[in-house]
């Protein structure tokens, strides 16, 4: 009997455990938004994000990808706008890159930009990316405040 009460203790320890660690994990996901480009010279794609508990209604922005020099495995894009399309805040703090999912990365360093709600602000990339092996070529980081990001990827 003791053993089997040593054994439920010990699940019910570990079921605790994986529920703390998978609600701690799922509040630092990035939102994830993808579509494909296909031979598309601009593509918009949105997301929602919480905004912090002060703010309780959750945040849109939209990122807008301008794209040239198609090939079967590759695409540069040339500029990029995210807008502030809705959100309890009046304003929004981004520092965006891009990047794919073999890493890649272009413009990390990009100074942290104010946009007004409703408003829109656009960066240069210039950037040609290839095809990774799932099939991304390309994405579009935001990192917005210090502790959110939301990524728009674009398929092949």
């Amino acid at each position: 009997m003791k053993q089997r009460n040593i054994k439920i203790g010990l699940i019910a320890g570990v079921s605790a455990l994986a529920l703390a660690l998978g609600g701690a994990s799922s509040a630092s996901a990035a939102a994830l938004a993808t579509t494909t480009i296909g031979t598309k010279t601009s593509s918009t794609l949105t997301n929602t994000f919480a905004s912090t508990p002060a703010l309780p209604d959750n945040s849109k922005i939209t990122v807008t990808a301008n794209f040239t020099n198609h090939t079967a495995n590759s695409v540069k894009i040339t500029t990029y706008r995210i807008c502030y399309t809705s959100g309890p805040a009046t304003s929004i703090t981004v520092a965006p890159y891009t990047r794919n999912s073999g890493g890649n990365a272009a413009g990390d360093t990009t100074p942290w930009l104010v946009v007004a709600k409703g408003k829109c602000q656009t960066w240069t990339a210039n950037k040609v990316y290839n095809k990774q092996s799932d099939g991304e070529v390309v994405r579009v980081v935001s990192r917005i405040g210090t502790t959110i990001e939301t990524v728009a990827a674009w398929y092949r």
